[in-house]
């Protein structure tokens, strides 16, 4: 599997059993997440999707399965940034059907 569009990262020893689990849940994730992307057909932060996501995941889950769909095409991050609940600056993401029209709005 290319490195690049890995869905899952084994940073912890764990069996082949687990590591199957793993590795469904972070694709599922990343499922929803473009749905959630498409059906808003707006512009949203990681701390945005964190807020509409049907489960309790970690905010780190939430970001690293987007920048994974980034790389597959699938996210568009923006240049545009608001802060977050933690008083960083976060980025938006777009889902890349919509690209020209957020381009357009810039």
């Amino acid at each position: 599997m290319n490195y690049e569009y890995k869905s899952y990262f084994n940073t912890t020893p764990i069996g082949v059993e687990l590591m199957k689990k793993c590795k469904t849940g972070a694709i599922k994730q990343e499922e929803i997440i473009t749905v959630i992307f498409r059906q808003s057909q707006k512009m949203l932060t990681p701390s945005d999707i964190l807020f509409l996501y049907p489960k309790n995941v970690p905010i780190t889950s939430i970001r690293r399965a987007m920048t994974q769909l980034t790389k597959k095409g699938i996210l568009d991050r923006s240049g545009q940034t608001k802060e977050s609940q933690w008083g960083r600056p976060e980025h938006y993401w777009s889902h890349s059907i919509y690209r020209h029209t957020f381009l357009e709005k810039l």
